[in-house]
């Protein structure tokens, strides 16, 4: 396939079932996104992979709705780029692996024209196999290979070494000095970790987990103390785990966040923090995937989308809007605003407070909410449908407890804790 092709997409509307509308973007029959880097709400870089012809790097300018193949070196495999982080307009790093030679060499490469040349970077003491990349700016790179953090605080012309706990399966810095990895301990038992630092690898701070199948392959540091790890089990067991972790004092103590209950072969296939109460996660399995979102950093989870044919594997936010990708022909984009920031959360009351299944429950509100969604003391949803111009609803089959009631509209959001007595 030739560098001048361009790949145009038509966009039509999807409605989710909820609160949400996406554009889905189809792409070029064959193709799949495995990461998406968006530097601005219009300008992202794409890493391709076609079930047949190899791997790719294109540029979007419109948002998604068509892109440009990006030049790499002539010397240069296509299928070997294992990685890529474009962190700005024009600027980004490819990683490449050559996995059909005995040492597997690695190369470490730098464009700041778009593609148009390409520098090698690569430190003297790397060695090849499976690598992680975080760039910051053109001077402030981070790479991970096995045990070890790779620096560099002059775009490559010099690199230090600093050595993790174990294995390094995540990483993301926030600044030169400030960052969080998630890890694998090295064994069949898979278990995993996450350590934060404040001086740039020198030192960590963290915990290993005590559960099989916890390896910790998606870590965000969000701001210099909101930290978030999830553990991604390698194959689907009962005892995966069906939670991530948060932790308010860069590593020092961990909270458990609970995320919707899996059921049959579903899995977390991905997951992203916009800030510290809002996010997206997908869950599914190979074919059909279901993405869910919170405002309260957890707390709750709201069912955005249904998508029964496409597997979801990725999440990234640009500004105001949310992308998807994964399967292959298609992303998705947010035709809606994800931010909450013109959200007016506010509390009613439901009446009558205790109430009992089978009963009405009404909510004394002046708004006019779309939705409302129930959920335990767990944080699980365990009732959602719509509400109607009556602002009652029939209480559902829910044994005794106490439950949160919350009303959504596009623009605002109320809750309202529920007794519930059963009889």
């Amino acid at each position: 396939m030739k560098m001048n092709i361009r790949l145009f997409f038509a966009a039509f509307l999807l409605s989710s079932n909820i609160y949400a509308q996406w554009d889905s973007l189809p792409i070029e029959e064959g193709f799949s996104v495995i990461k998406l880097d968006m530097v601005s709400e219009t300008v992202g870089y794409g890493h391709y992979i076609h079930n047949s012809d190899g791997r790719y790097v294109a540029q979007t300018k419109d948002a998604g709705l068509s892109w440009d193949l990006i030049n790499i070196p002539d010397t240069l495999n296509p299928n070997t780029i294992g990685n890529i982080d474009f962190y700005a307009e024009n600027k980004g790093l490819l990683l490449t692996t050559d996995w059909s030679m005995p040492s597997s060499p690695t190369s470490v490469i730098k464009t700041k024209d778009n593609g148009a040349s390409w520098e090698d970077i690569t430190p003297s003491e790397f060695w090849g196999g499976y690598l992680l990349l975080n760039v910051l700016n053109d001077d402030v790179i981070f790479m991970a290979s096995g045990s070890f953090l790779f620096k560099t605080l002059d775009g490559g012309e010099s690199w230090t070494t600093h050595e993790a706990p174990s294995y390094i399966e995540s990483l993301d810095f926030l600044d030169e000095q400030n960052g969080v990895i998630g890890l694998f301990d090295g064994t069949f038992a898979y278990i995993g970790g996450m350590y934060c630092t404040s001086d740039g690898g020198n030192t960590w701070q963290g915990i290993m987990l005590d559960s099989t199948y916890s390896v910790v392959t998606d870590v965000q540091m969000i701001n210099e103390n909101f930290v978030v790890a999830t553990p991604f089990a390698p194959i689907v067991v009962e005892d995966s785990y069906h939670n991530f972790f948060v932790s308010e004092d860069k590593g020092i103590s961990w909270e458990i966040i609970s995320y919707p209950e899996l059921t049959g072969e579903t899995s977390l296939l991905g997951i992203e923090f916009k800030n510290t109460n809002e996010a997206l996660i997908s869950i599914g399995g190979y074919e059909d995937s279901k993405i869910y979102k919170t405002i309260d950093g957890g707390d709750s989870w709201t069912l955005e989308l249904e998508l029964p044919e496409y597997t979801v594997i990725g999440i990234t936010y640009a500004g105001d809007l949310s992308y998807l990708f994964g399967d292959s022909d298609k992303i998705y984009k947010s035709s809606l605003p994800s931010s909450t920031k013109d959200f007016n959360v506010q509390s009613v009351n439901a009446f009558p407070n205790p109430a009992r299944p089978g009963s009405p429950l009404h909510f004394s509100m002046v708004d006019d909410f779309d939705f409302i969604s129930i959920y335990n003391q767990s944080g699980q949803l365990v009732f959602e449908q719509k509400i109607d111009y009556s602002k009652s609803i029939v209480v559902p089959d829910l044994k005794t407890g106490i439950y949160t009631a919350s009303l959504r509209n596009k623009f605002k959001v109320a809750t309202s804790k529920i007794y519930i007595l059963e009889d």
